[in-house]
């Protein structure tokens, strides 16, 4: 839908009636489709759909040293790309402001959450460690982009081999501790929904995501866009969020 003065109206209207454009409830997520392992070359992969939001993650090693102050831990590094196809507002080039905080929060709910043990990721103390890719690839935009690439990001670290240095015909199962879950609300006056979409992302001035762990704890949160949220609807956000990522996980981390 074109992203004219009409039609934001039009859907902020809507919204203050508890109706979506898309028929959807105002907490009510996307029907998300899943493949993993379509990338033969990696270490693990998966394509997700969140409505018309398409993502793709793949997990890629190489070798190399540890940092000094972890000597016996490997590397994690997490990156967003948007395809120019996915959007008519994409382009090629260095990555914008709003990949590199997807790719942050991406980064954080991972290592915050404890998804990973490092440790079995050390191949020589102090010499070698293995450095592990997150790539996320936008291939099509329509909104939430945040919970996408979190979620295709931890179902395909969950499907991956652990990398090896010597060639085995025993594989190991990556060393998974957690499953993070990202939720994220946006807010238009008095009124919260889940899983925007790009239309109404445009009309919606406030974001708030929250990243929980597999006991439901609270791991990160990411405040974004320029107005905010009172204390009651911190709490109203937290309490539909709680309810909703234990929704996602059974369904994704059974």
């Amino acid at each position: 839908m074109e992203n004219t003065t009409l039609t934001k109206k039009y859907i902020q209207k809507n919204i203050l009636q508890n109706i979506r454009l898309d028929k959807r409830k105002l907490d009510e997520y996307r029907n998300i489709e899943v493949k993993i392992n379509e990338i033969t070359n990696a270490l693990g992969s998966c394509r997700l759909k969140l409505g018309n939001t398409e993502v793709l993650c793949g997990i890629k090693e190489e070798i190399g040293v540890p940092f000094d102050d972890t000597p016996d831990k490997g590397i994690l590094i997490t990156s967003v790309e948007y395809m120019p196809l996915a959007d008519f507002d994409f382009e090629t080039g260095r990555p914008d402001e709003t990949a590199v905080e997807i790719s942050r929060v991406v980064d954080r709910g991972i290592r915050e959450s404890n998804c990973i043990d490092l440790k079995e990721l050390c191949i020589t103390k102090g010499e070698e460690v293995w450095k592990i890719y997150i790539d996320c690839y936008v291939l099509n935009f329509d909104g939430n982009l945040i919970d996408a690439c979190l979620l295709a990001s931890a179902i395909a670290l969950k499907n991956a081999k652990m990398p090896q240095k010597e060639e085995t015909k025993k594989e190991k199962i990556f060393p998974l501790i957690d499953f993070p879950v990202s939720i994220t609300i946006r807010k238009h006056k008095n009124k919260l929904i889940l899983d925007a979409t790009k239309d109404e992302e445009s009309v919606f001035n406030t974001r708030l995501t929250i990243i929980f762990t597999k006991k439901g704890n609270i791991c990160a949160m990411q405040k974004g866009e320029c107005d905010g949220f009172t204390q009651e609807e911190i709490n109203n956000c937290l309490d539909m969020a709680l309810k909703k990522q234990k929704q996602l996980r059974n369904t994704f981390d059974s």
